[in-house]
């Protein structure tokens, strides 16, 4: 056997390799709608938000299914994934996106569509994925469509429709 010849089935056993490893972790919606939530007890920094963090480590318990979110100050809504993979599996980083109408920060005057960060999830847990109106200007009816990326791919997706009464 040549060297190319042998470069190439060693090329083809590390890619079928690879592809079974990367078959074995699975990313899954479990639950969504509008949940209850205990204060945070940490904040995560977001430049790519528009208020430059975002809540981390809450309980959080979900008490309607829907897909239609009434925009008030206090509501929250998203989802409930898991990200489920061999262990001795590393942590994995994510890119949270979430696309909805303008919303207009009074403190910055920043004007936004799209709210974006990053966070590590270790493997075999449960996570939120999730939007809280804290204040009155975040609150935008229409479209909200919220983003799970593993690198560029979009691995998880759920959209909401706020409405204001």
């Amino acid at each position: 056997m040549n060297l190319k010849a042998l470069f190439l089935a060693l090329l083809v056993v590390f890619t079928a390799a690879f592809a079974v490893a990367e078959d074995q972790s699975t990313v899954k919606m479990t639950d969504y709608g509008i949940y209850i939530r205990t204060k945070p007890t940490a904040l995560i920094d977001a430049p790519n938000t528009q208020t430059g963090v975002v809540n981390d480590k809450m309980k959080y318990k979900f008490t309607e299914r829907t897909l239609t979110v009434p925009g008030a100050v206090g509501t929250s809504f998203g989802y409930q994934w898991t990200f489920s993979a061999p262990a001795g599996t590393p942590p994995v980083e994510f890119s949270m996106r979430t696309i909805h109408p303008p919303t207009k920060n009074p403190k910055t005057g920043e004007t936004a569509t799209i709210d974006q960060y990053t966070k590590e999830y270790s493997p075999n847990t449960t996570m939120l994925r999730g939007f809280t109106f804290e204040e009155e200007w975040e609150i935008a009816p229409g479209k909200w469509t919220m983003q799970v990326y593993l690198g560029d791919k979009v691995i998880l997706e759920k959209t909401f429709t706020v409405v204001v009464r």
